[in-house]
């Protein structure tokens, strides 16, 4: 199949191909398709191609606003076939440090700063082809502003605003939010009602090109106020000002206008009271700023009460016999239910109080009593009573205030005055009358260690009696200690004295000690009579007292700490018949025959508790140490030959260890043993018989027997033997020549022939055949190990010759 393309009546065959078309217009473009095997009728499409030239056109405003978003769009030239234009670069002068704006759209929106800037636009189809345009703008610069001669507002303040604001150009148009009716660059504004929160304050404003910039001043809202100093009580005679404080915060001051109860009052910033009776008043304050002529009002209600009158109750301007106690009343005072009052007291004696109702005790005078009831709202009352105290008089002299027990003072009364008769009580029931100076001996001793002597005084003239007291302290002290008896080697007294101090303790006339409670050491048993003296150092009392104190004598107990027991061993020792004797444990002690046995087979612990038949007691604890035989007894069966170091002796000995030894029952020869007390002793001459050993410990007591049975064997090696079966001297053996209880037991037999060849090696006698055949009659060499019993242990060598 061939095709081919015409354009402008140029035929090409090329499947794809480049062709510049040399001016605008639309063309004709055709592809033909043929087969020429086929002879089908040829395929034809056609298609139109418009050249056109790409052209760049910038369209927007010459005049734009700072910061405003402004349009710029790409103008379509003529021609132009809608969607040719794929890509649209927008730049910016250098200066203005703004990137370039690529997008596929033909307008944009953006903003500039102020002043003249050039913009350029290129353009790009889809043939790739570019064109580039450039346009001239002006961008104006509009800044709102102003200021205000206030920097906050209160009601019916003016306030005066004044445009700052620039432009590049002309403003056409001023919007106030405060007041939109006025288009004016200045204007004054009067503030009525304001809200709690602060004010915003907008001036927006209009150039000629229509640019537009607002700006907000925020300005705080106050009222004047004042602080008021004042009393909402207050009492006649005290009709305190009230003050108003100043307010300066925005640096001006204030006038003030008051009112009581809506009557007009000087203007100032105190308000002073005129005389007004008791009642409710209400006080009106109004305060103006003087620059703003801003307002605030104040209206409250203070109470004006009586003053308080002091009463003194409970007495009347009176007379009375002395000394008379009175409780005077303060509370009969009269006083507001709003009120609080203290009192002070002056009862003419040079004594004070502030108590509402004081008790106090007047002796023989004349007296003023004066009460101040004092508000706390600064106004007071005074008020006087007038008193008089009669009677007689005299005084108490004594000899001494203190006495001991059973001791005198006499009493005297002096300088009576205005008296008819006088009688005595000395404090135990006991008077007497009109006789001065007395006499009284004090025989009781009260609880309290004091009581009063009393002189009573009477006037028949006035009817009045005086009663005078003399403080007496009476004193006693008493000795007494505990006396008692003891078993022990030392008593401690217990002192039982009352109201002493000091403590003298004798034994036969003799001081033993001062101490209050004093420890007795006598040299042996016995009674002591023991007396104690006792003084009071302040009241100078003395008693003496004496006891008998006996130290009885102690049962003795015979017995070490420590008792050590073999086993099955048996302590004793001689006790006293006359003692009680109690064992824990029960049996591990006994009593026969005036003796004490203590036997026990382990280790213990014997408590002993002896009493006397005085009814004294000790007790001891004996240590018991029981040694229990080991039980490892040792038979050792040794047969003597040449060597006598074979014998082991060694003895196992434990620190304080020792030994005894024996031969045959009796005391072992000296020379046969190189040392008997040490732990390896060695054998030094041969010994038929039994060698023992006895170890004892530390304690005495046998611990272990170690016997050694010694025998002396003789042994004789055939030098020739005849294995015929004859029963005579048939095997090769070595011989006893005297029996004893132990066999010898070959360890090694070897048997070599004249050659040198080993024939024979076992632990057997040799039965004079190798390998089960009989050996040839001829002398053979054997080297021979054997052993009798423990100690005997020999190696010998040599011949010996078999014979058939």
């Amino acid at each position: 199949m061939n095709h081919y393309w015409i354009i402008e009546g140029k035929t090409f065959s090329a499947d794809t191909f480049t062709y510049k078309f040399k001016d605008t217009g639309d063309y004709k473009v055709t592809l033909i398709a043929e087969n020429d095997i086929d002879g089908c009728k040829p395929d034809t499409t056609e298609v139109y191609v418009p050249i056109r030239n790409i052209l760049s056109k910038i369209a927007t405003q010459d005049h734009w606003c700072d910061g405003s978003a402004t349009l710029l769009s790409s103008v379509p030239c003529e021609q132009e076939i809608v969607g040719c234009k794929i890509g649209y670069t927008w730049s910016f002068p250098k200066y203005l440090k703004k990137p370039p704006i690529i997008t596929d759209s033909d307008s944009i929106y953006t903003s500039l700063p102020g002043g003249n800037h050039k913009i350029q636009l290129e353009v790009r189809d889809v043939n790739g082809c570019k064109d580039t345009s450039f346009v001239d703008v002006i961008v104006h610069t509009l800044t709102a502003d102003f200021t205000s001669d206030l920097t906050a507002v209160c009601d019916s303040a003016t306030i005066e605003l004044t445009d700052q604001s620039f432009t590049d150009n002309v403003i056409k148009t001023y919007s106030w939010n405060v007041d939109p009716t006025k288009n004016t660059p200045n204007i004054n504004h009067i503030f009525g009602d304001l809200p709690q929160e602060d004010i915003n304050i907008i001036l927006t404003v209009k150039d000629s090109y229509g640019c537009v910039s607002s700006f907000t001043k925020i300005l705080n809202t106050y009222k004047p106020t004042s602080y008021l100093s004042y009393d909402s009580i207050l009492c006649q005679s005290n009709l305190k000002t009230i003050e108003a404080g100043d307010f300066t915060l925005y640096g001006s001051n204030l006038d003030y206008f008051w009112k009581l109860d809506g009557k007009d009052m000087p203007s100032q910033n105190k308000l002073v009271f005129p005389p007004l009776n008791p009642g409710t008043y209400n006080v009106q304050l109004k305060i103006i700023e003087k620059s703003t002529h801003c307002k605030n009002y104040y209206n409250f209600n203070v109470h004006v009460i009586d003053n308080p009158q002091a009463i003194i109750g409970g007495i009347k301007d009176s007379v009375f016999c002395y000394p008379k106690t009175l409780v005077l009343s303060g509370d009969s005072s009269k006083i507001h239910a709003l009120d609080k009052v203290s009192y002070q007291w002056n009862f003419g004696n040079n004594i004070v109080s502030t108590k509402v109702n004081p008790l106090i005790t007047y002796t023989k005078g004349n007296y003023t009593i004066r009460l101040i009831v004092q508000s706390k709202l600064g106004c007071a009352d005074t008020t006087y009573k007038n008193l008089k105290l009669i009677g007689p008089e005299g005084q108490i002299v004594a000899d001494k205030d203190t006495v001991c027990k059973g001791e005198d003072i006499t009493f005297t009364l002096v300088n009576p005055k205005d008296l008819t008769s006088f009688f005595w009580d000395f404090g135990q029931g006991k008077t007497d009358s009109n006789k001065t100076p007395a006499t009284y001996q004090y025989d009781f001793v009260p609880d309290s260690g004091k009581t009063f002597a009393s002189i009573v005084l009477e006037s028949s003239e006035t009817g009045c009696e005086t009663v005078l007291t003399l403080p007496v302290g009476i004193f006693q002290v008493v000795a007494g200690f505990t006396a008692d008896s003891t078993c022990n080697d030392s008593l401690k007294i217990v002192n039982l004295s009352l109201g002493a101090d000091q403590f003298i303790w004798k034994e036969n006339n003799k001081i033993i000690s001062k101490d209050h409670d004093p420890w007795i050491i006598p040299q042996s048993s016995g009674t002591y009579p023991i007396q104690l003296i006792i003084h009071d150092s302040k009241s100078g009392c003395n008693d003496t007292i004496t006891k008998n104190v006996t130290f009885l004598q102690n049962p003795q107990i015979n017995l070490p700490n420590q008792i050590q027991l073999c086993e099955n061993q048996i302590y004793s020792t001689t006790i006293n018949p006359s003692y009680t004797y109690t064992f824990t444990p029960q049996n591990v002690g006994t009593i026969s025959n005036n003796k004490l046995y203590i036997h026990d087979n382990k280790d213990n612990s014997l408590s002993i508790l002896v009493k006397a038949d005085n009814g004294c007691v000790i007790s001891k604890t004996v240590d018991i140490q029981h040694n229990l035989y080991e039980d490892n007894n040792n038979i050792l069966n040794y047969v003597l030959c040449n060597d006598l170091n074979a014998i082991d002796l060694t003895q196992h000995l434990s620190v304080g260890d020792s030994l005894v030894w024996t031969f045959n029952g009796g005391e072992l020869p000296e020379g046969f043993l190189s040392c008997t007390t040490c732990d390896s002793p060695l054998l030094l001459q041969e010994l038929d018989g039994q060698l023992k050993s006895i170890k004892y410990n530390e304690n005495s007591c046998q611990k272990t027997i170690n016997v050694y049975n010694l025998e002396i064997g003789e042994v004789e090696i055939p030098n020739f033997f005849s294995p015929n079966d004859d029963q005579m001297n048939d095997i090769f053996r070595p011989v006893l020549k005297i029996p004893i209880s132990e066999e010898i037991n070959i360890i090694n037999l070897k048997i070599l022939n004249r050659w040198g060849k080993e024939v024979y090696s076992s632990d057997k006698p040799w039965d004079g055949k190798i390998n089960g055949q009989f050996a040839p009659a001829e002398v053979y060499y054997f080297s021979m190990t054997y052993q009798i019993g423990l100690g005997c242990l020999q190696t010998i060598k040599g011949d010996v010759t078999l014979m058939r």
